[in-house]
């Protein structure tokens, strides 16, 4: 019993102590990325809307190599979250420079999250030279983005 209840303590030690030893965007990062793991996406989705600069934590994971599916599926379902946000117009430098990375699944998912923004002159511009890629998927995909934010676009026009 006395094992147990050392590994407990020691365990609540290491999560009190964690932001001691790790910056506290890591830390939130890490939270978020377990609460997706452990298909919590309310919760994390919750933590981003208090705290909106964390975002970009999240989205930097996608070029890791070992990001586990449920959580690159759960960033995907919170990008659809805080669409036409504020909370994801921050990010959306983030999401141009993943436009241009050498990962083709990171450009896929950089490509998709941008048409769910505002249409800034610099996505609609990243999505242009994806939607001319050579690689088919990644034009068509491109191409949609673009979709969106003209339907966006068109629907804040006609409720003006």
């Amino acid at each position: 019993m006395n094992v147990i209840i050392r590994e407990f303590i020691y365990g609540c030690f290491k999560v009190c102590c964690k932001s001691q030893y790790k910056s506290s965007t890591t830390y939130s990062q890490d939270v978020i990325s377990h609460l997706l793991e452990t298909n919590r996406l309310e919760q994390a989705i919750e933590k981003l809307r208090d705290n909106p600069g964390q975002l970009n934590a999240v989205i930097s994971r996608l070029p890791e190599d070992e990001v586990p599916f449920s959580v690159r599926i759960g960033i995907g379902a919170i990008i659809e979250e805080l669409a036409q946000t504020d909370t994801l117009e921050a990010s959306v430098p983030l999401l141009l420079e993943l436009t241009g990375s050498d990962n083709r699944q990171v450009r896929s998912d950089a490509a998709h999250y941008l048409g769910f923004t505002q249409g800034t002159a610099a996505a609609i511009e990243a999505l242009k030279k994806l939607g001319s890629d050579n690689d088919k998927e990644m034009s068509e995909l491109a191409l949609e983005s673009l979709e969106a934010l003209a339907v966006s676009y068109t629907h804040l026009i006609s409720h003006e």
